[in-house]
């Protein structure tokens, strides 16, 4: 079996549109992982400094930890009583993990599929709200009115529907952690909510909401949502999402309303701990190249843990040539000392490009081996 030509946003272009396709992104049936997000990472290495080198067995050795250790927190994720009751929610409300979007981040060809996986997501929270707080069959077309939903809703499972109760400031939402249970021991709050109708359909805002397991006990998970610019299509120009899953947080922001640039970013943390973080930033020789996704250059980065992959990406480049050794630069740190960098090698049976990690004794191994562990999670989380 062929192997595929990219890993965690380190993609191969093989089509045309060969900017695009090195952007390919992050970013879990979990919440997360947007941005994956995970896959743009670049960002402008300073040549005019020379860090200190790693060695080829210094580098393999803390490549290994660090695939221990992100894919350990990602499954540890994915166990959390606030996952677990996020789940149980989506279970009874018949609609989609918004967590599993961000693993969706990692394969993105351009920033508008960041965009329309975005906007999946927030379809997705948007949905399983309304579902719960409605007696009625719900549309993408039936607005949310957070004044008038205001009150507690209980699900019963002897009637597999939510009763309501007015009253309070606040929409409260209790259920069951588990499905199979007549027990509601989890309360979904919802503090603040606002939409904007595009169309004939309705997109949200701003959102304030948490899980708190048990009732009135410790707060599992928090969301915070703002967005706006959406398109037609409902795709928002700019958005900035917060997960608190105890003890775990996950940002998610993108910006592309400025004329002719655009920036995102995306951390998955525990505390002072940085499992994975992106950033960056894209700029543009015209807007029909940033309506398309086509930047002319990209810097950013890829950060696991105490490894960095510094990236450089010139689009004049790779609108010339199929190579992405010749238009994409990618540096290999540790702790700010350089590992080795990332080259693209064609495969013999099927002609495509593979990244490979180039240490400094020009030894390679095939990048998806090193992270093999860490790839495995991040598909769980996006799969279920």
């Amino acid at each position: 079996m062929a192997r595929q030509n990219h890993f965690i946003g380190l993609p191969l272009p093989d089509k045309p549109n060969k900017t695009q396709q090195i952007l390919s992104m992050k970013t879990n049936k979990t919440i997360f992982v947007p941005i994956i997000a995970f896959a743009w990472m670049v960002m402008s290495c300073n040549k005019s400094s020379s860090p200190a080198q790693v060695s080829p067995s210094s580098a393999q050795t803390t490549f290994s930890n660090v695939n221990t250790d992100v894919a350990a927190a990602i499954q540890a994720l994915n166990a959390t009583p606030g996952n677990k009751a996020l789940n149980s929610f989506t279970n009874l409300t018949n609609t989609a993990n918004p967590l599993g979007r961000i693993g969706s981040f990692r394969s993105l060809k351009n920033i508008n599929d960041t965009k329309a996986a975005l906007s999946a997501g927030l379809a997705s929270i948007r949905m399983m709200l309304l579902k719960s707080t409605a007696s009625e069959r719900v549309a993408g077309t039936t607005p949310f009115n957070f004044a008038d939903k205001i009150g507690t809703y209980t699900w019963s499972k002897a009637n597999h529907k939510w009763g309501y109760s007015p009253g309070g400031g606040i929409i409260k939402i209790d259920y069951p952690s588990d499905t199979t249970s007549f027990t509601n021991d989890t309360e979904l709050q919802i503090t603040a909510y606002t939409e904007v109708q595009v169309g004939s359909d309705y997109f949200p805002t701003s959102i304030e909401t948490a899980i708190y397991q048990p009732i009135s006990g410790a707060k599992q998970l928090g969301l915070s949502l703002t967005a706006s610019g959406y398109d037609d299509l409902g795709n928002p120009n700019k958005a900035s999402i917060t997960f608190f899953v105890n003890p775990y947080s996950i940002t998610f922001s993108f910006d592309n309303s400025q004329s002719l640039k655009a920036s995102e970013s995306f951390s998955f943390t525990k505390g002072s701990t940085t499992y994975i973080a992106t950033g960056l930033s894209a700029s543009y020789a015209s807007a029909t190249d940033q309506a398309n996704g086509n930047p002319n250059q990209v810097t950013g980065y890829l950060q696991l843990e105490n490894v960095k992959f510094n990236v450089t990406l010139d689009g004049t480049k790779a609108a010339t040539t199929n190579d992405a050794n010749q238009f994409a630069v990618i540096v290999i740190t540790i702790d700010g000392g350089t590992a080795g960098h990332v080259v693209w090698v064609t495969d013999p049976k099927t002609g495509e490009q593979v990244p490979y990690v180039q240490y400094n004794d020009k030894t390679q191994q095939l990048l998806s081996d090193v992270f093999a562990d860490l790839e495995t999670q991040l598909n769980s989380l996006a799969n279920g």
